[in-house]
């Protein structure tokens, strides 16, 4: 008869520790703010340029990693890649917009290196003032 209370007593404390933990869990868990209110993503951009061929597909735009800045998280860079290696050599211009804005020239022309392939990452620095969640596209053009 002892053990049998004992047992219970064991099974009630383990029971209450596993509640105790998931109180926890839930109280923590409760705590995480974890919205995303930005812009940041990756997409695509058609290129009307003759040596970006169709089989190739359109360029492929990211964000560089963000770093730690006075005004929080964000991206020093846009990243183009997926550019034919046929434009090796070709000068690449790029220009950004917010959805209410004109066009604004992104830095100033590249020439694309002569090593290129589809797997090269060509970088343009975003301006220091520029809140990149504020962009609503790019425009790219390589010229012929």
């Amino acid at each position: 008869m002892a053990s049998s209370k004992f047992s219970t007593r064991k099974g009630l404390a383990v029971g209450l520790a596993v509640l105790g933990v998931a109180g926890l869990s839930l109280a923590s868990a409760s705590q995480l703010n974890l919205q995303r209110t930005g812009t940041t993503e990756t997409g695509t951009v058609n290129v009307d340029a003759a040596c970006q061929k169709a089989l190739t597909g359109a360029v492929t735009v990211k964000y560089a990693t963000p770093a730690l800045g006075t005004a929080g998280f964000a991206p020093a860079d846009v990243q183009f890649t997926n550019i034919d290696a046929d434009c090796k050599g070709k000068t690449i211009r790029v220009a950004w917009k917010t959805a209410a804005g004109a066009y604004t020239a992104l830095g100033t022309p590249q020439t694309l290196p002569a090593a290129l392939t589809t797997a090269s990452v060509v970088s343009f620095a975003l301006p220091a003032a520029t809140d990149y969640n504020t962009i609503a596209s790019f425009a790219v053009s390589i010229d012929s």
